[in-house]
């Protein structure tokens, strides 16, 4: 008896959940990020360069180093050769205009119109997770519609399908809040804050299952702020290879 297989079987058997058959990449252009994110495979030694779909991609720096126009950049360039390739930007940051994607992606007026969606009005951290809820039951419930081959078979010999890409732009995780705290009529410091950190924090929790099922990639920027030390000792670094900052 195989254990594994056994129980593989009960988990079909009493809907215990799904193993993901196949993984979608997707290049964005720029290959040193596409080969730093690929992966080989270890039997035949394919290599697949890009980044996956449906997962969380986060884009860090400082003010003024391209964060924005790279996401912009990015996310054009995976969407752009299918049909049902789609761009929701949430412009939080109030900062992008439909003239400068245009000049970022060479597309034309009525290519924008069809595949890109720019928000910058009435957006909150709670606008996020519903655009996001409600754009994944879409291209579920329409998935017969939108599947695409992908030429590739599950270990049953059964071709495998997976729905067009679709990226989601989040301009700046840094700026985004709660519709509560947006209209504040004054300022509360550390409440605020914290106000902030959990809303983010708890949605940040519950829309990775609706990205993997319904092949939506997250692209957050985020920013990078000085941090003043005024103590002998420096505060140790978060992050590998990266400043205190």
């Amino acid at each position: 008896m195989n254990l594994t297989d056994q129980f593989r079987s009960t988990i079909k058997k009493e809907n215990l959940g799904s193993e993901d058959a196949y993984l979608p990449t997707y290049k964005t252009g720029l290959d040193v990020l596409d080969y730093t994110n690929g992966r080989k495979d270890p039997e035949d030694g394919e290599i697949t360069a890009g980044i996956d779909g449906g997962k969380i991609c986060t884009i860090i720096g400082k003010s003024g180093t391209g964060k924005s126009t790279l996401a912009i950049q990015m996310a054009t360039e995976i969407v752009d050769g299918y049909d049902e390739g789609q761009i929701v930007h949430y412009d939080f940051e109030r900062a992008t205009t439909k003239n400068r994607i245009q000049s970022l992606s060479n597309w034309d007026k009525e290519k924008l119109k069809e595949k890109y969606i720019l928000l910058k009005s009435d957006i909150y951290a709670e606008t996020l997770y519903k655009g996001i809820k409600s754009l994944a039951k879409l291209k579920i419930k329409n998935r017969d519609k939108l599947e695409l081959d992908t030429g590739k078979v599950d270990d049953e010999g059964n071709p495998i399908s997976v729905l067009p890409p679709t990226v989601i732009i989040l301009d700046s995780l840094a700026v985004m809040s709660p519709e509560n705290v947006e209209m504040e009529s004054e300022l509360s410091g550390s409440m605020t804050a914290s106000s902030i950190a959990k809303v983010n924090t708890s949605i940040f929790k519950r829309i990775p299952g609706f990205l993997n099922d319904a092949n939506i990639i997250l692209l957050v920027v985020n920013h990078i702020t000085k941090k003043i030390e005024i103590g002998f000792a420096k505060t140790k670094a978060e992050i590998n290879y990266l400043k205190q900052d």
